[in-house]
């Protein structure tokens, strides 16, 4: 939580879980191999998505994104950069 409110990129992506994501690597490792892809090429955490619908890294910023993005689009057939807001949405 502090790690959010600080928004410590860094940290955040030391402490991303999902506890699915053990058992679904064991049928498909190719989860695993997109995660650590990710990471190798400068990610600062990934994950698989909900029940595995999709992975996801966090980059620093949209420059090394963008980096990883294109790493990654000859290991994986659908890579897509996008951003949040960073403090959120104010409706």
């Amino acid at each position: 939580i502090r790690a959010l409110e600080k928004g410590d990129l860094k940290e955040i992506g030391k402490h991303l879980h999902n506890a699915f994501e053990a058992i679904m690597a064991e049928w498909h490792p190719e989860i695993v191999a997109l995660k650590r892809k990710a990471l190798q090429e400068g990610a600062l955490g990934g994950l698989m998505t909900g029940s595995g619908s999709a992975v996801f890294a966090i980059a620093s910023d949209e420059e090394s994104a963008q980096k990883i993005a294109s790493k990654l689009s000859s290991f994986c057939p659908s890579v897509i950069v996008t951003t949040s807001y960073p403090r959120g949405l104010d409706l």
